[in-house]
């Protein structure tokens, strides 16, 4: 699999890192994609807490509290997927080119 981030995206005045993931092996008949791209979401290193509270404020992140008192946070992300038969291409990346 490649992971490549492709820039920033604005929505609603948050910005989202843009990354694009593509996987090289053929995928069985039947089969799905592992999920494993998730572990590469998060909160970018240079997020400053005033970047943070943004995030909560627009929806991006939401904070839920525990029975405990405890604070959770977790995030909004903006998912679009694709796919493609690369059969009858030398790869993915050339599938895709001929459709564009």
């Amino acid at each position: 699999m490649l992971l490549r981030l492709n820039g920033m995206l604005d929505k609603n005045g948050m910005k989202y890192d843009v990354y694009t993931f593509t996987r090289t092996e053929p995928l069985k008949a039947g089969a799905m994609t592992e999920w494993n791209v998730w572990n590469f979401i998060g909160i970018n290193k240079t997020a400053t807490m005033d970047d943070i509270q943004k995030a909560i404020d627009a929806g991006a992140i939401k904070v839920t509290e525990t029975d405990g008192g405890a604070k959770t946070m977790t995030l909004n992300v903006l998912v679009e997927a694709d796919a493609i038969q690369a059969e009858g291409f030398g790869d993915a990346a050339a599938a895709w080119a001929a459709f564009k």
